[in-house]
């Protein structure tokens, strides 16, 4: 029998990502066979049947590994609900016409939604063209605003008086919820007149890497933010209260697919909860540190710099003018 002088090592467990108990085990059983064999290889009076048998055990593990795979995450996309809003009719010989529902058309590209028509239509499945001619039909428009300049200066400075350090994207969802569809461009042109200095000020900001999950309640981040606590803003940071607090969004959105947070005493309950709810061994809860919860650190940035810092300075002035 011809060996390698030195054998690769196996790969190690990514830091990026938390593995469930069982995968754990399952890694380290065979990171442990795979030493061994190795050690074993290495010796030239090894017995040849003891290791053809440990080499097929381990092949044999490396697959209900794989299919236990397989199982998880069909379990997990079974329990996805996809909403069809469009119906087939047959009305003859030919293909089947499709009919997309008005109302659900209409609040899709509606001004305060933030979606193309290219993403629409392939969500869709069908072409951008045949989308159109649906728009047309309906008499469902989806055209920009007839805002000019000089009222959007106007609207610009009004934002820019209550979030004067916010930035292009607070602005468009600021014109949005008004039922303001303006273009990017416009709306950069008039920060740029308005506000000039927080532009060029605001381009030095840090790119972030692109945060990608596969759907809506795919996954959800949580954390505690405690810097309201010292004017009683929470009176307790109890896992009853973190677990009453999740249960009213599960009310409202949906329960979600997993759960990422750190390993807190608070957050014991909602583990517990969506363990036994989705099920275990699947990443149901994703424990790890707080540092690599980046979703949730992010928008903690954003509460920081649009509420919670303003009322800080607002508490502590109050407390030297005692």
């Amino acid at each position: 029998m011809s060996c390698p002088p030195h054998f690769p090592e196996l790969p190690q467990t990514p830091a990026t990502f938390n593995w469930s108990p069982d995968v754990l085990k399952a890694y380290g059983i065979i990171n442990s066979s795979y030493t061994r064999a190795v050690a074993l290889l290495q010796q030239e009076d090894g017995d040849d049947d003891w290791i053809a048998l440990g080499a097929h055990s381990l092949g044999k593990l490396m697959v209900q590994l794989e299919r236990s795979a397989i199982v998880a995450d069909g379990r997990e996309h079974a329990k996805v609900n996809n909403i069809d809003h469009i119906r087939v009719e047959r009305t003859g010989r030919g293909r089947p016409r499709k009919v997309v529902e008005p109302v659900w058309l209409a609040e899709a590209v509606s001004s305060h939604r933030k979606i193309t028509l290219q993403a629409l239509a392939d969500a869709l499945g069908m072409h951008r063209n045949t989308l159109r001619n649906y728009l047309k039909m309906y008499r469902v428009y989806n055209r920009y605003s007839d805002i000019s300049d000089h009222d959007l200066d106007i609207l610009t400075r009004r934002f820019k008086r209550l979030k004067p350090s916010s930035g292009l994207r607070y602005l468009i969802g600021f014109l949005r919820t008004h039922g303001l569809k303006v273009q990017k461009e416009r709306v950069r042109k008039s920060l740029c007149r308005i506000d000039g200095l927080g532009q060029v000020l605001r381009k030095h900001a840090i790119a972030r890497r692109d945060y990608y999950a596969p759907r809506p309640n795919a996954v959800w981040h949580m954390d505690g933010h405690h810097k309201m606590i010292r004017w009683g803003d929470s009176n307790n940071n109890r896992a009853s209260t973190v677990l009453r607090y999740f249960l009213e969004a599960v009310q409202i959105w949906g329960a979600p697919s997993r759960m990422r947070g750190d390993r807190g005493g608070e957050n014991i309950e909602v583990s517990v909860w969506m363990i036994r709810y989705r099920g275990p061994n699947r990443g149901s809860f994703l424990w790890g540190t707080s540092t690599r919860n980046t979703r949730i650190e992010r928008l903690w940035v954003e509460v920081g710099s649009q509420f919670a810092r303003r009322w800080r300075g607002f508490f502590l002035r109050l407390e030297r003018l005692r």
